[in-house]
């Protein structure tokens, strides 16, 4: 979480300064603090954030839990006892519900958190304006309201989402990762030699930061590493982020920073040559990686199918990608693992060098998706399980529609990623 851009958008006595908020909603609050809650916006120092500062979500938790005075109102419509709030959007009129916390009331340590939706045809946003009375009060509750979000953070075991709904961490070992054997035991030592070395960095003075990266064609299983891994190391903090084309240089600060409050942590990329394609620049995610600010305790991860879109800037040089793996097409012994899996072992081995030799260049995926066809055929035949007449018609059509599609254009298999369903 980064530092709060709290900008001033009145001094005592002063004119809105801000662009964040309207000035007739600005004005609109301040009539109904006067008005309504008789109170002298003079006495205040008032402040704007966006409400996607996540720390802000945890203000009503916070206050709940501990034992300090505060009041709730509501500022809606339909009711005599809360007035309207009319937000300008689109030049159309709307009147959208809102609500103020009013913490230690009517003393001088009183903070005002005012919440309100400004919308718009295609965005809507919770906005927040603050009031408060004394800066020394106010610095000293907000650090308190950090604190209390690390804690909460931490003691929740779920996987957070960049910019998105938290998600429950899924429930897979290392045994659904089919790789070579010497590849996955060198991936895995990597991870737990940073989870349980840390006093070996301290004594060697090493900085406690790596960065692994995967890569290789789509649809052998980097996502599935990531699962694995979110689920098998529960402590520590697993922080997701997927670039899109408005990814932008303080999203980078923020999840940075977020991975360093909740460290120690996994702070994950997928798909980081769509880094190329958003507004982050490349100087300032080095810089993020490698720079002058600590990385302490948080292990980077990043997958992608495209290694050459990415800058050799990433991967020249350990500190940012200490680690680079390949994830490849699976080759006859992990071929000979999936069938044991997935087909109970039934195949002689003849057979399985038979389908072997005429897989190449099949992903993972593809491997999967002859299971699925081919138990398909058994059920339409009544059969329970899939023979070797099903296999090898699975296997004619799917070869099939492999080289059709590397013909006819360039063949892509969409990553299913933490936030896609």
């Amino acid at each position: 979480m980064r530092e709060l851009l709290l900008r001033p958008i009145y001094e005592r006595g002063g004119k809105p300064m801000s662009f964040l908020v309207k000035e007739e909603v600005f004005e609109r609050f301040i009539i109904i603090l006067k008005n309504k809650f008789k109170r002298n916006p003079s006495d205040f120092h008032f402040i704007a954030e966006s409400k996607d500062e996540e720390l802000f979500t945890y203000l009503e938790d916070y206050l709940l839990s501990g034992e300090i005075q505060f009041t709730k109102k509501g500022i809606g419509i339909n009711s005599q006892d809360e007035l309207p709030v009319r937000i300008i959007a689109d030049d159309e009129e709307k009147r959208l519900s809102s609500g103020i916390y009013f913490i230690c009331p009517e003393t001088e340590k009183e903070i005002i958190f005012y919440y309100y939706e400004l919308a718009s045809e295609t965005h809507s946003a919770w906005k927040v304006i603050i009031g408060y009375k004394k800066s020394d009060v106010f610095d000293n509750f907000l650090s308190n309201l950090k604190e209390f979000y690390v804690v909460k953070n931490r003691s929740n075991n779920r996987i957070i989402i960049f910019r998105g709904e938290d998600i429950e961490r899924p429930n897979l070992s290392w045994d659904e990762i089919i790789l070579p054997a010497t590849l996955k035991e060198d991936i895995k030592q990597n991870i737990e030699d940073f989870i349980n070395r840390k006093e070996h960095y301290r004594k060697l003075n090493i900085p406690y930061k790596r960065g692994f990266l995967f890569t290789g064609p789509p649809g052998n299983g980097k996502t599935m590493l990531l699962k694995v891994i979110a689920s098998d190391y529960k402590s520590l903090k697993f922080i997701y982020f997927k670039f899109d084309q408005h990814s932008d240089n303080d999203d980078i600060n923020n999840v940075f920073q977020k991975a360093k409050e909740l460290a120690p942590s996994i702070l994950c990329f997928e798909d980081i040559d769509s880094l190329f394609k958003s507004n982050i620049t490349l100087s300032h995610f080095l810089n993020k990686l490698d720079g002058f600010e600590e990385r302490d305790g948080t292990l980077i991860l990043a997958t992608t199918n495209h290694p050459e879109e990415i800058d050799p800037a990433l991967t020249s040089r350990p500190s940012r990608f200490d680690r680079v793996w390949m994830i490849n097409n699976p080759d006859c012994q992990c071929w000979k693992i999936f069938l044991q899996r997935h087909f109970n072992g039934l195949f002689s081995d003849s057979l399985v060098e038979s389908i072997t030799a005429r897989t190449e260049g099949f992903s993972m995926a593809y491997l999967k998706e002859l299971f699925i066809s081919a138990s398909m055929l058994a059920i339409n035949k009544g059969l329970d399980f899939p023979e070797e007449d099903e296999i090898i018609e699975s296997l004619r059509i799917l070869t099939s529609q492999v080289k059709s599609a590397k013909r006819n254009f360039e063949f892509k298999e969409e990553t299913v990623g933490f936030g896609k369903e």
